[in-house]
């Protein structure tokens, strides 16, 4: 509608996730940082198909 690239993958919950913060509002977990992770290497590879805008 807003001319969004939507990717598969593209999105993540993290249930809980004021629980999984430390004092400095970084994840504490390692199962969280993994799966940011990978969401990022995901954009990243899209980003990349794209090219430049």
């Amino acid at each position: 509608m807003l001319n969004a690239n939507v990717f598969d993958g593209g999105a993540l919950l993290i249930s809980g996730a004021n629980n999984k913060l430390n004092e400095d509002g970084e994840f504490i977990e390692n199962e969280v940082n993994s799966s940011l992770e990978l969401l990022i290497s995901k954009l990243l590879e899209e980003v990349n198909k794209k090219g430049s805008f």
